[in-house]
């Protein structure tokens, strides 16, 4: 059952990179009209890929990034100490590094369009978290 709900929930995560990538590419194409550029949709997408580089690829990347949990092993002190735990190579499945690469293809094109759109200072700080 939770297999099945997994499958579905990552079914659901890389439709919306689809549509958000979708998005971009029609916002990025020359010549588009300053009506397509809808500050609401850029900053959903904004807020979605930085969402799933935190709480989704980050973690599956670094051991850093995951939660501990306090019943378990208790507190790691450094990063140093965390990373080692992790074990060395981790497996990643092709589904996350099929959203990793949809995310950075996202932010990408996200800066292309920074460079030929005016945004409000909202999206843009919300752009400047995703570099960091």
């Amino acid at each position: 059952d939770d297999h099945l709900f997994l499958e579905v929930a990552a079914e659901r995560v890389n439709r919306a990179a689809d549509v958000a990538l979708c998005a971009m590419h029609i916002m990025t194409s020359k010549n588009m009209n300053k009506r397509v550029f809808i500050d609401d949709v850029i900053d959903k997408i904004v807020l979605y890929t930085r969402f799933q580089l935190q709480n989704t690829i980050y973690p599956s990347y670094d051991p850093v990034y995951k939660e501990m949990s306090k019943h378990k092993e208790g507190y790691t002190g450094s990063m140093k100490k965390k990373r080692n735990q992790g074990g060395g190579y981790m497996y990643r499945d092709k589904k996350m590094t099929k959203l990793y690469s949809k995310c950075n293809e996202i932010v990408s094109l996200l800066s292309d369009l920074l460079k030929v759109q005016l945004m409000t200072d909202t999206t843009v700080l919300h752009l400047s978290t995703l570099g960091v």
